[in-house]
């Protein structure tokens, strides 16, 4: 229920009845004597109480299945990740998924994106984020550093020119990404490691860096997106790389899971795998 936001969700996703888990909850509630979920007409919201239950007999729950692990003679990787990850990290390990998986064939992975620091982490194994971290009592390990090129297709620059300096990015339809606040500069480095906060023009704005990346490669406007996908596009003759002294500061990416999934062999093999294209 806490992993669906809804009872309906809870029922469809255990394949029972919307009554079945009101009455399971009720009968939670009752043992407990306490309010575990605050239902309202559209979603739910979990009391301090019913976060406790929840984190602790999740915690019970990933102990007992590494107990399982260590005692079972079968020791290949099993059962369902759930990962929450930034819009483009698909982008950058899907190139492998296929091997990994035939590598794995008792693994599987159920994927969601969401490039908001803050975005709801419950009922996810692995929860990969870019620094600065939330402060939680979730392990993280540090997979790698992201770093943006500013780039445009050759279409987009054969109708609107070339930005020969920073100054010019003003005059151009900028791609941004939307977070909390409008983003009304992008934070570039050049090579001597000064910081620059260059005006953008106006023209497409998005929530998900993978929008931003789809409306760079047909052409909308002049984007900063992730290195190896600039390097990528440029080769392919897709992109045609910009102002190639200046380039984003790195970020950092982490994948967080619960302390209990440090031995879980499905947890690990994964975050291993996510580490490997970041060496």
């Amino acid at each position: 229920m806490v992993e669906q936001g809804s009872l309906s969700a809870a029922a469809r996703r255990h394949g029972t009845s919307l009554s079945s888990v009101s009455r399971r909850l009720r009968e939670l509630e009752r043992h407990f004597g306490s309010q575990l979920l605050e239902r309202t007409t559209r979603n739910l919201a979990i009391t301090d109480a019913g976060q406790a239950l929840y984190q602790r007999s999740t915690q019970v729950l990933l102990e007992l299945e590494s107990l399982g692990e260590q005692i079972r003679e079968d020791q290949e990787p099993a059962g369902v990740v759930r990962l929450l990850v930034p819009s483009l990290l698909p982008e950058l390990t899907f190139g492998s998924l296929g091997e990994f998986l035939d590598a794995h064939p008792k693994l599987h992975l159920e994927w969601e994106t969401n490039d908001q620091p803050d975005a709801e982490a419950f009922g996810y194994d692995i929860v990969v984020r870019v620094a600065p971290l939330p402060s939680s009592s979730l392990i993280a390990r540090r997979l790698g550093a992201l770093r943006g090129q500013l780039a445009a297709t050759p279409k987009y620059i054969a109708t609107h020119g070339k930005p020969n300096r920073l100054s010019d990015l003003a005059a151009h339809r900028c791609l941004r990404f939307r977070g909390q606040q409008p983003q009304k500069s992008w934070e570039l480095l050049d090579r001597s490691g000064q910081l620059h906060h260059p005006e953008l023009g106006p023209g497409f704005e998005a929530r998900s860096s993978r929008l931003l990346q789809a409306a760079l490669f047909q052409g909308v406007g002049v984007g900063l997106t992730e290195q190896r996908i600039v390097d990528h596009g440029v080769a392919a003759g897709k992109l045609v790389r910009l102002l190639p002294s200046y380039h984003s500061q790195e970020f950092v990416l982490y994948a967080l899971y619960p302390e209990a999934s440090r031995k879980l062999r499905r947890v690990q093999v994964v975050v291993d795998w996510l580490a490997s294209h970041f060496a």
